[in-house]
């Protein structure tokens, strides 16, 4: 699973809000995801389309079709670093209740079959490189979302280092990911971890940066 695949909801960026309070969330862990959370990772997904004229109703139905796709992003079956997980989730105590998932952050491999599919589908030469093009095969910070009632508490940023960190010790050296020049928030939120623009506009099959110029954007480990 990538991050082309993540259904979003109109005006799906997080605010860039810099200068905003931080959130105290009392007790909060990032872990490894489990069987048992996947519903729960998938309420946090649908949750982004809340006061979008959708009700509880609406934002179940949401989250239920999306449970198979997390099940995929927990066992996945490319073969690559078997070891490494795919989800991760976020938990915190909101209110002074029980910790709960509150967060998840997702990893993916392009892979090379994917990469050729993808050209086909695009009609692209997968030898050619740099903007407009292909993006290359490798490892991938997938989709990042944090409830809005959690959000500014530093849970991306602890769910975006539990993922590198694992891919650290796995011994990868170079890992992208892909964003809409116009999500602000999300260049903030990777930047101190070494991130860079590698090429503009890059190509997978279903992805898409609406109403904006979309980034390639690399880490790569000495």
């Amino acid at each position: 699973m990538g991050a082309q695949d993540e259904p979003r909801p109109p005006g799906f960026f997080a605010a860039f809000e810099p200068n905003s309070p931080r959130v105290e969330l009392g007790s909060t862990r990032v872990r490894a995801a489990r069987s048992k959370d996947v519903l729960a990772v998938a309420r946090v997904a649908a949750g982004r389309f809340a006061g979008l004229d959708e009700g509880a109703a609406q934002l179940e139905g949401r989250a239920a079709a999306q449970v198979d796709r997390f099940e995929r992003t927990l066992t996945p079956s490319d073969g690559s670093l078997p070891g490494v997980p795919r989800l991760f989730v976020a938990e915190a105590g909101l209110d002074g209740g029980a910790p709960k998932v509150v967060g998840y952050g997702t990893l993916f491999v392009f892979t090379a079959e994917l990469r050729e599919r993808a050209g086909r589908d695009l009609g692209l030469d997968p030898a050619a490189q740099g903007d407009g093009q292909l993006a290359p095969v490798g490892w991938y910070l997938g989709g990042l979302v944090v409830a809005r009632a959690a959000r500014r508490g530093g849970l991306g940023r602890a769910l975006t280092a539990a993922r590198l960190a694992a891919l650290d010790a796995a011994g990868v050296t170079e890992v992208r990911f892909t964003a809409n020049a116009r999500n602000s928030a999300t260049l903030a939120l990777h930047e101190p971890f070494g991130f860079q623009v590698e090429a503009r506009n890059p190509r997978m099959s279903g992805l898409a940066f609406s109403g904006g110029e979309g980034l390639l954007l690399l880490r790569r480990k000495p």
